[in-house]
């Protein structure tokens, strides 16, 4: 079943990829099935969509957005709204697209979330390729050295060590090493605590 439905996606890819980048899935249905669920980068209309989702027995066309670490796919025929994770998603190829636009859709993937706690306050950036693995992390506009285990996303900005949690968008913080020797030769105390960081979508006017 799975082998059949990733040779239908690659053709499905093939076919319908006339201008536009497409990411599929298969996505568990039900106990021994799957869905394929194609996704289709360009502008939604009610009558072809951009996204796709098909099983053995029926094919239903709809439209997508993004929505944080998901994709929420509607459905023209039942309105119904299907919701899969953006994490199952492969890149199936863009043969119309240069290079430049390529990299203009994996900029899509970028996050911009304001952290907020008592010791530390910033902007920050998650970038993510498009199979969803950790590209760059960017703290107030500087880029940090930032390493992902799990749902946690670890890194170091202005003296901190800072825990993120993907799933929650709640962190921890503490002093970083050397700053924290340099506290304790001169009697500070180290910075710890924790806050929460949320989705900001506000977009730059000039």
């Amino acid at each position: 079943m799975k082998n059949t439905l990733l040779t239908f996606a690659l053709i499905c890819s093939m076919v319908s990829s006339h201008a536009a980048g497409v990411y599929s899935a298969l996505v568990p249905d039900q106990a021994d099935t799957h869905v394929l669920v194609t996704l289709i980068d360009r502008a939604c209309d009610s009558t072809n969509g951009n996204a796709t989702v098909r099983n053995p027995n029926k094919s239903l066309k709809g439209c997508w957005v993004q929505d944080g670490l998901t994709f929420r796919v509607s459905i023209h025929e039942t309105n119904e709204v299907l919701i899969f994770p953006r994490s199952e998603f492969k890149y199936m190829g863009d043969p119309a697209l240069s290079a430049a636009p390529k990299k203009q859709a994996e900029s899509s993937f970028a996050t911009t979330l304001t952290c907020v706690a008592d010791g530390w306050t910033g902007d920050v950036t998650v970038e993510r390729n498009p199979d969803s693995t950790l590209k760059t992390v960017f703290v107030s506009g500087e880029k940090v050295n930032a390493t992902e285990q799990a749902n946690i996303i670890n890194f170091s900005y202005n003296g901190l060590n800072i825990s993120l949690s993907t799933l929650t968008g709640t962190f921890n913080y503490d002093t970083a090493g050397f700053q924290s020797f340099l506290n304790f030769k001169m009697g500070r105390a180290n910075a710890k605590g924790a806050g929460v960081c949320a989705q900001n979508n506000l977009k730059k006017k000039f």
